[in-house]
């Protein structure tokens, strides 16, 4: 975040680590001025989209590429002082098909404060969409690339597979059909 993700999170300053043995994203976020909504406080809807960030990684994990939110919801219990460190930990809770259900909570660094809680449904779009360990594979843990890079990829590949259907369909005699992406 602060990098590529949201808009609304350009200069917001996240670090996390997933614990592949509890399955637990853990990190903390600190969220700049621009994000203010009450005098001295964080707006809500920068919390959401952050929660929603950190959810959707979590969801990514679970299931892999192609997750899309489903449902979000939001419980602010205090305030989010603004320019203050704060901690984060998301969960999976479960996995039903293509379904999977997370929740996150926002504290103080001390741990006595909760300021948001959250839980979220996403959904898997397409069993042909990468997976997290696909996608490792092909582009690296540590993969800079960027959002535009990663749909030119996609864009070339699916040409080559059309490509290769054509040939194939005239091949057979039978009429070429529009590849799904």
């Amino acid at each position: 975040m602060g990098y590529r993700g949201s808009p609304f999170l350009r200069n917001v300053k996240m670090r996390y680590y997933y614990n592949t043995d509890t399955e637990l994203l853990e990190g903390m976020v600190k969220f700049p001025t621009d994000c203010e909504g009450p005098i001295g406080a964080v707006h809500g809807g920068c919390l959401a989209a952050a929660l929603d960030n950190v959810l959707g990684y979590q969801s990514l994990r679970s299931v892999g590429l192609g997750c899309v939110t489903l449902n979000l919801n939001v419980n602010y219990r205090a305030f989010t002082p603004l320019g203050a460190c704060v901690r984060f930990e998301t969960k999976r809770d479960r996995v039903e098909g293509r379904k999977v259900y997370c929740s996150a909570r926002f504290r103080s660094l001390d741990g006595e404060t909760v300021h948001v809680e959250a839980t979220a449904l996403f959904y898997k779009t397409s069993e042909r969409m990468l997976g997290y360990d696909d996608a490792k594979k092909l582009f690296g843990s540590q993969s800079n690339m960027t959002k535009q890079q990663f749909l030119n990829y996609l864009e070339e590949r699916r040409k080559r597979r059309s490509k290769t259907a054509g040939s194939a369909a005239v091949a057979s005699g039978k009429p070429r059909m529009k590849p799904k992406l």
